[in-house]
């Protein structure tokens, strides 16, 4: 529950979302909210901060970002107390995904060519949720989608895709397990151009 702590988020709560991100939850952003459960605001807290936003693929640039404009804030406001800085970081984070919840639109630039999504990520991140999610969102669009099973590493995971597949009427390209994933993706970037798909989301192994 530490990541819904931190953020506060408001919508219904996504169970198999909830799921893959559980491991995140418990590590990175754990310790995340632990930083702050300290007396004072000092430079180790900054430095701490930037390194586990890292860990947790915020990004370099992005992390770099957050902990400057905390960092003024701090300054500008003058503000002492740990937990009023984690509040400004909650704030500034929701501020920095709203900006790009406003900048995502996605151009299919010509169509019947595919816009390819290739989606990566550690075990457990929850890339084959995050598939389902897109290729609802792009078929809300009434954009037609295909789904590539470029994981043929794990077990499962090509039923799993071929699940989410049928459940959200999308084709699925898949060999068997232990095929050479690049196989795989050649024969959906073919079958995607043939069929005049929209847009093609590629699963793939994790790896850290």
């Amino acid at each position: 529950m530490v990541l819904k702590k931190l953020f506060r988020r408001q919508a219904e709560p996504d169970v198999l979302l909830d799921k893959g991100l559980e491991k995140t939850r418990r590590g990175v952003f754990l310790e995340i909210t632990r930083l702050f459960d300290r007396s004072q605001i000092d430079d180790e807290l900054f430095e701490d901060l930037e390194m586990l936003l890292i860990q947790a693929d915020v990004g370099w640039d992005v992390s770099q970002q957050l902990v400057r404009e905390l960092q003024q804030r701090i300054r500008d406001e003058r503000i002492v107390s740990p937990a009023d800085a984690r509040e400004v970081l909650r704030l500034e984070m929701i501020q920095l995904l709203e900006l790009a919840s406003r900048n995502r639109k996605v151009k299919i630039l010509q169509r019947g060519v595919p816009f390819v999504i290739l989606v990566t990520g550690v075990n457990g991140a929850g890339k084959t949720t995050s598939i389902a999610k897109l290729a609802q969102y792009h078929k809300n669009f009434g954009r037609s989608v295909m789904l590539a099973a470029g994981d043929t590493f794990r077990a499962a995971a090509i039923d799993q895709l071929n699940v989410w597949g049928k459940r959200l009427d999308c084709p699925v390209i898949a060999h068997q397990q232990g095929a050479d994933p690049g196989a795989v993706v050649f024969d959906a970037m073919q079958a995607a151009h043939n069929r005049n798909v929209d847009v093609l989301i590629v699963d793939t192994a994790g790896r850290l």
